[in-house]
């Protein structure tokens, strides 16, 4: 009897209480904002990751743009023992090129192994051009160059041996025999054009048959590109001076010199998109392009720089 009396004093059950409207509405309030909060953290450093490495990449490839002009600068003109920006057109026995893979410059009494070229390819028209010559065993008929110290031929044929680049030079004594060479004509071209709606720098080569192969894009997003060139000036050696008074001085040109008696460029100022370029389309992204300086072997007659 007392027990259940006792018992009856004992709370035969428990109460469980849940969350009331107002306490889950608060709870999903406070779990929104910390989402958002998340979320918009998320996105912006996606944003700020995805802008870097836009920048990145054309920083990248403006790196390799520019090693690659100034490789070929450098090279221009050289044919072996031959250098182009030391002869005049007269030391070209034969070519029988068309005029746009040809080794003169049209109305220029001088050879210059950089040219202005327009590019007889689709989406493309003014392009800088710079020739040399570079060792290949038995280069095919349309690319195949035969030269000497004092001449170059480039005769549309096959050249296979000593016998037949004499042929092609006019050589008939073995004088110079050890300073023959046989190469492949080298014709590199830096243009800004389109190709499959992509503008840009691109790079042409001329390919085995004679003709441009499919261009190299360089750097997607550029659509202009100026050039400047810079010329030696040589004084006058009768009143040259000890003092260097009278030394060398340079002319900046916004055109290449094609008059008659044209002389090569000692170095070539590149400026691409004036100088600057957005490669994610934001205003705040935008990306220096420094200007590209490459020096011609040779261009500097006054020192006489053709090795």
């Amino acid at each position: 009897m007392n027990n259940k009396r006792l018992l009856n004093h004992i709370t035969n059950k428990t109460a469980i209480r849940g969350f009331s409207i107002l306490e889950f509405l608060v709870a999903s309030l406070l779990s929104m904002i910390v989402l958002m909060a998340v979320s918009s953290t998320y996105f912006t450093a996606r944003g700020l990751n995805k802008s870097a490495n836009a920048r990145i990449g054309i920083q990248q490839d403006l790196r390799n743009a520019a090693n690659m002009i100034v490789r070929d600068a450098r090279m221009a003109g050289n044919f072996g023992c031959f250098n182009m920006a030391n002869f005049p057109a007269s030391a070209v026995i034969e070519d029988k090129s068309s005029n746009e893979y040809t080794l003169k410059t049209a109305d220029v009494n001088n050879l210059l192994p950089v040219k202005e070229i327009n590019l007889s390819y689709p989406g493309f028209k003014k392009a800088l051009l710079f020739q040399y010559g570079i060792d290949k065993k038995n280069p095919v008929a349309k690319t195949a160059i035969a030269s000497s110290c004092f001449g170059i031929a480039k005769p549309h044929t096959e050249i296979k041996d000593l016998a037949a680049a004499k042929s092609a030079l006019k050589i008939t004594d073995s004088d110079q025999n050890g300073s023959i060479a046989i190469m492949k004509h080298e014709m590199i071209a830096y243009a800004v054009g389109t190709l499959d709606k992509e503008n840009g720098l691109f790079r042409f080569q001329l390919s085995d048959n004679g003709s441009w192969s499919n261009p190299q894009l360089l750097i997607k997003g550029i659509t202009s590109m100026d050039l400047h060139y810079i010329y030696a000036e040589c004084p006058d050696s009768e009143n040259a001076s000890a003092s260097g008074a009278n030394a060398e001085t340079f002319k900046y040109a916004d055109q290449l010199d094609t008059s008659i008696e044209a002389k090569s460029p000692a170095s070539i100022q590149i400026v691409l998109n004036n100088g600057s370029i957005d490669p994610s389309k934001e205003q705040d992204n935008k990306v220096d392009i420094y200007n590209i300086n490459a020096t011609i072997r040779g261009g500097n007659v006054c020192a006489d720089r053709s090795l």
